[in-house]
């Protein structure tokens, strides 16, 4: 497949699921009477990492730092006083790729307020990440990327420990502590318990 059928190919996803999706997940901010329901994942599951730390539980002060993939640094120190959701993802997962157009989405429609996505790849292979982000790159406008970090970076550190189901996703609180964990795809209902943290 071309580099011109691959962007096509991006961009008709991109479209599709941000229309039937995304955008109605936008506005989520706006209902704020939304009561919180999310189930909170008691698994202690482990991948075959060499280091074999639980994963971060709620409540814990999490840590994030390390070059990003377009070549600048970050530190999640840098995200306070704003709700965080960091998603860490891999690049053969289906459903990680199927429900970024939703967290773009979710992005630009909360631009103006105090929140912050990033993502944190964990594939073993940088160069195939990077050859996905160049696509994304061509298909999605500039005011919906969020800072994208790659795991396997010589610089990159975090505390999040391993993590065994993709996607899985922490929601932080303005100091940068675990308010809640979700493992898979975050519907609808628990957009609207992320709307009412945010606009707290």
């Amino acid at each position: 497949m071309s580099i011109r059928s691959k962007v096509h190919l991006v961009r008709s996803i991109v479209a599709a699921l941000a229309a039937t999706a995304g955008v109605a997940m936008a506005q989520a901010p706006a209902d704020s009477g939304a009561r919180a329901k999310v189930q909170r994942s008691a698994s202690s599951s482990t991948t075959p990492a060499a280091v074999e730390a639980p994963r971060l539980a709620v409540g814990a002060q999490a840590r994030l730092g390390g070059v990003q993939l377009d070549g600048k640094p970050f530190d999640l120190n840098s995200t306070r006083g704003k709700v965080t959701l960091v998603a860490f993802w891999h690049k053969d997962c289906a459903v990680c790729r199927a429900r970024m157009p939703e967290l773009r989405a979710n992005y630009l429609g909360w631009r103006d307020k105090p929140f912050e996505l990033v993502s944190v790849a964990t594939d073993s292979d940088v160069q195939s990440v990077r050859d996905y982000e160049q696509i994304l790159q061509v298909a999605v406008p500039q005011a919906q990327n969020f800072p994208r970090l790659w795991r396997g970076g010589a610089s990159h550190a975090d505390n999040f420990g391993p993590i065994s189901t993709y996607p899985t996703s922490f929601l932080l609180d303005r100091q940068g502590k675990v308010l809640r964990v979700f493992v898979g795809r975050i519907e609808a209902a628990l957009w609207d318990d992320i709307a009412e943290v945010v606009l707290q």
